[in-house]
């Protein structure tokens, strides 16, 4: 029996470059079955069920000039796999790049983060655990990585003192 992985899902929420409204589609979510489904371009033959993904806007500044913000907790509910998006998240997709039979895993959305976790807090507070984290230097491209148990660790102290919807 494999135990379950956690993985940082980076989606590039710039405003000129995002293809995908991620932070409007994680609320619309909370009216049908908390469901999404979001395109996976590394490690689908890791992912699997039950495993963890914590989704990271990047690329939008915050009100600290800041880049990137943890807005959700989600599980993996299908394991990646050639696939459509529901048909309500065809509203935030925001480029007319769309493939219905790209590869996406279908994530139950656990616990939106109001107001999301800024980047600057993570590095302010715990600098050690973050200096090699990929996610926090890549502003603007979608990413997916192995999160590391220290860096979780830190996310998610951050994350208990918000409200999660």
């Amino acid at each position: 029996m494999n135990s379950s992985n956690s993985w940082i899902m980076q989606v590039n929420a710039n405003p000129k470059k995002m293809q995908f409204d991620l932070e409007g589609a994680l609320y619309e979510s909370r009216r049908h079955d908390r469901t999404i489904w979001l395109q996976n371009f590394q490690n689908s033959n890791k992912i699997v069920v039950a495993d963890r993904v914590y989704l990271w806007s990047s690329g939008v500044k915050n009100i600290d000039r800041s880049i990137g913000r943890l807005v959700a907790i989600a599980t993996v509910a299908e394991a990646p796999t050639k696939h459509a998006q529901h048909l309500w998240q065809a509203h935030f997709r925001r480029s007319g790049v769309y493939d219905p039979s790209a590869v996406r895993m279908r994530l139950r959305v656990e616990n939106i983060i109001e107001p999301p976790v800024r980047r600057s807090e993570v590095m302010q507070e715990y600098p050690e655990v973050c200096t090699n984290a990929a996610f926090f230097r890549n502003g603007h491209i979608q990413t997916m990585a192995l999160l590391e148990p220290a860096t979780e660790n830190a996310l998610l102290t951050l994350a208990q003192n918000r409200k999660f919807l």
